[in-house]
């Protein structure tokens, strides 16, 4: 690929996915040609180490300063920490807990380590309303059900990441909490009233006035707000200018399906710029070449500009408007080795003390007494997390840590019972799915004689309740499955059952 080939100005609204751990030529290619810049994943950063080496690369291809960004949300949403397991529980954690100040601490911590990586903008907090306890993409990623609150907490995270020197980004606007739809899957809506709409969802964004620095539209349609998907649509650029001026808009991965089923991926990238984005995500690189991806993006951005379709003087004020939003925002001289170590372990010393905090038994529980040796591990978990990965659990290595030895669940004839069962839910009561997992679960622990405790991952509203099993059990709420929130979990239950 040959940088004259490029158009600058179709180059510098694109954040580029790629695979790997290093710079591809055809990316440095990019980067010299005016590139804006990189969108990192989970396969970018096996480790914080690699990242920042990775970063210093994307830096030195890039003719300018290179805008790197990430999601790194916390909870199970972590891209520095997918391979090990982040260190805090998911915003709903935090919500539940009600403590601004935490809230600050933990955004800032994360803001340290990315700053000392070189990342400039974090994809977070999420400030969308979870008024759906069924919602399969939001859930325990918002801070709570009703705008006051979520606006309290994600105003918190935004202070905390700007502390760090590192820009957030709000999102999912205009509010993807009233959804049955994952939008990596389809497009979903919004069947609400004008003034429900504006009520409920966006008068959270609303109440975080310009605490945010940048406001990413999500993919959802609102028919009461306007037609097309809020990625794509002039009134959701409109609104959202008029909540937050100084804000720069970010579209959400225009790979996803909700876009890719509807006007595709490259008429996509036009009509965002048509309607008011200054930075288009690219999406990840996992389903589809990274390369390709790119120039398809470059191609018709730039016959745009060639038809008169979008307006070249237009897109550079948005280039420039975008530089100056960057500026001074987290320079190389802060990514060294000495800087990462000490945020990484500012980080896990919040991410433990946060975890503690929200973990917690649910209603009706209540553990039983002795020595826990043995234990088998269930993962109910049905639906796909898409914005998290894959659904993993780190209760695994938790426990045997602990020198739990790990026995199979429903073991064969002769073969040692464990005595607890842990099993993992994520929607919980909301899923027939899960409900039929877990209730299979509690059958084969009741037969064997093993204590069953739940481990709840989504929003309370779905969790189990311990009278509707077929064994007695117990229920607690981690607000997540990551490692900090399993390491809290397992202290809390088997303190509880030891006792």
């Amino acid at each position: 690929m040959s940088q004259s080939r490029f158009d600058a100005d179709a180059l510098a609204p694109l954040l580029a996915s790629f695979p790997g751990t290093d710079v591809p030529e055809w990316l440095a290619q990019a980067l010299e040609a005016g590139l804006g810049g990189v969108c990192l994943f989970g396969y970018n950063t096996p480790n914080t180490r690699e990242a920042q080496r990775l970063i210093a690369q994307v830096r030195e291809a890039s003719c300018t300063e290179p805008i790197v960004t990430i999601d790194e949300e916390g909870g199970d949403v972590t891209r520095l920490y997918a391979a090990r397991g982040g260190a805090f529980p998911a915003a709903r954690g935090f919500g539940d807990i009600d403590d601004p100040e935490l809230s600050r601490e933990y955004g800032e911590a994360i803001g340290r380590v990315l700053a000392a990586i070189g990342v400039r903008m974090n994809f977070a907090p999420v400030a969308d309303v979870n008024t759906n306890p069924s919602n399969p993409v939001i859930g325990a990623r918002s801070f709570g059900t009703s705008p006051g609150p979520v606006a309290r907490h994600a105003r918190a995270v935004c202070e905390g990441l700007s502390h760090a020197g590192v820009l957030s980004c709000a999102k999912h606007f205009p509010g993807h909490g009233d959804t049955a739809v994952d939008s990596h899957l389809g497009v979903p809506t919004v069947a609400l009233s004008l003034e429900d709409a504006l009520a409920q969802h966006v008068a959270a964004f609303r109440e975080l006035g310009s605490a945010p620095d940048a406001l990413m539209t999500g993919h959802m349609c609102v028919p009461s707000l306007g037609d097309g998907p809020a990625t794509i649509a002039p009134w959701s650029y409109a609104l959202a200018a008029q909540i937050n001026p100084d804000a720069l808009l970010v579209t959400d991965a225009l790979d996803m399906g909700a876009i890719t089923e509807s006007v595709g991926y490259a008429e996509a990238t036009v009509r965002a710029l048509e309607a008011g984005a200054h930075l288009l995500c690219l999406g990840t690189s996992i389903r589809r070449d990274g390369e390709n991806m790119l120039v398809e993006a470059h191609d018709a951005i730039a016959e745009a500009i060639r038809s008169g379709r979008l307006d070249r003087g237009e897109l550079r004020s948005r280039a420039e408007r975008v530089r100056t939003t960057f500026a001074g925002r987290a320079s190389a001289s802060a990514c060294t080795a000495e800087a990462l170590e000490s945020a990484e372990a500012h980080l896990e010393a919040v991410g433990e003390r946060a975890s503690r905090r929200a973990v917690r038994w649910a209603l009706e529980s209540s553990p039983v007494a002795g020595h826990v040796s043995t234990a088998a591990i269930v993962d109910a978990r049905f639906a796909h997390d898409y914005a998290a990965g894959k659904g993993r659990t780190f209760l695994a290595p938790v426990l045997e840590h602990r020198d739990i030895r790990l026995l199979p669940a429903d073991p064969p004839p002769g073969y040692e019972s464990p005595q607890v069962t842990f099993v993992l839910t994520r929607l919980g009561s909301a899923s027939d799915a899960e409900t039929a997992r877990l209730d299979q679960a509690a059958a084969n622990a009741h037969e064997l004689g093993s204590r069953l405790i739940v481990l709840h991952t989504g929003v309370p509203e779905t969790a189990p309740l311990p009278h509707t099993l077929s064994s007695p059990a117990a229920v607690l709420l981690t607000y997540g499955a990551s490692r900090g929130v399993m390491n809290a979990a397992a202290d809390l239950a088997l303190r509880e059952v030891a006792r």
